[in-house]
């Protein structure tokens, strides 16, 4: 990827360079175009050309060599006066700023086709991949490259050059699970308190056994949900299953309440800013929302995933086309059985 915007981006400032010189050319002829339509008129005041003569000469001749061959195409003539050099004025007027816009928009385009060759370099260095780069607020915010007036591209630069500071001190690629009980409310009406107190603590006690079995990193506990990360998708995965997968036997041999725990789960992976001794609840990334909205989507006992996530995964089997498109992702799924 890099490779292909490093010609693009020599190609887009050699395109600026060639639009700047040729608005400074147009520059030289308005300026020499001036000279020549406003000296001749000051001299019955007395102003005399004086040591600037051999300038004059030069802009004369410069003046005329632009002119005949416009004359010669556009004749026009307003009240006995020939009005070529006023329309050559207003050309090289326009054309100058015309070029100097064109040279500042293939600058723009250059730069930043140069940044994204550095955003793909350190992509391919730190093995981020590409969904995890999607997500990356600074990915987004390089096409504004393209259109930002100066203040703006001032600040996005600052704001690339403290990402890739922080991704090649503390970034990593992780995996989170979101994990929810479906309609805990419901379960816990018109049951004892002492009684729903105790399920809800054991089950929380049986999830985090599963994850402490499965490298879980850190999680966070919402009063019946959790959200943990995990250093690999596969780590995540075998999680989930194995949650749902031993909710049977919780259900049979520990639950105590009428109605049986079942859980919905969310798995993404993302290149986060990690910092181990940060809670996990103080991280904020789109990739931990994302594993949120695949839990709030997926089904009574199963697994939803984004298809560029789970496809690399070792664990991938069992996963099918859920039909549902999530955050601009198509949703693999896994159930039990």
């Amino acid at each position: 990827m890099g490779v292909k915007h490093f010609p693009l981006a020599v190609f887009h400032y050699a395109l600026s360079l060639t639009a700047q010189i040729l608005s400074l050319g147009m520059a030289v002829v308005l300026i020499a175009t001036a000279y020549s339509v406003t000296v001749p008129r000051l001299a019955p005041y007395g102003i005399s050309m004086g040591k600037d003569y051999r300038y004059a000469k030069a802009a004369f001749a410069l003046e005329q060599t632009i002119t005949k061959p416009v004359r010669a195409v556009i004749p026009i003539r307003i009240g006995g006066h020939d009005m070529t050099p006023w329309i050559v004025l207003v050309a090289a007027f326009v054309l100058t700023f015309w070029f100097n816009t064109l040279s500042h928009r293939y600058f723009y385009e250059g730069q930043y086709h140069r940044y994204q060759k550095k955003f793909d370099d350190m992509k391919s260095r730190l093995r981020i991949s590409d969904h995890a780069m999607r997500a990356l607020p600074i990915g987004q915010r390089l096409d504004q490259l393209k259109t930002a007036k100066r203040k703006e591209r001032e600040q996005i630069l600052r704001e690339f050059a403290e990402a890739k500071r922080k991704l090649d001190e503390k970034g990593r690629e992780l995996a989170f699970l979101s994990i929810d009980v479906v309609d805990s409310t419901g379960m816990k009406q018109d049951e004892d308190k002492a009684v729903v107190q105790n399920d809800f603590t054991r089950y929380r006690q049986f999830v985090s056994g599963i994850f402490d079995e499965h490298r879980c990193l850190k999680s966070t506990w919402t009063p019946d949900g959790v959200m943990a990360c995990f250093p690999a998708v596969d780590d995540a995965v075998r999680a989930a299953r194995a949650v749902i997968t031993d909710l049977d036997t919780f259900n049979r041999e520990v639950r105590q309440l009428r109605r049986e725990f079942a859980v919905r789960c969310g798995v993404n992976s993302g290149f986060v800013i990690y910092d181990g001794s940060v809670p996990l609840e103080e991280i904020s990334d789109p990739a931990i929302d994302i594993a949120g909205h695949m839990q709030k989507h997926a089904d009574r006992n199963a697994i939803g995933i984004p298809k560029p996530v789970i496809e690399p995964s070792l664990v991938n089997s069992g996963f099918t086309p859920s039909g549902k498109v999530i955050d601009g992702y198509e949703i693999f799924e896994w159930k039990k059985g």
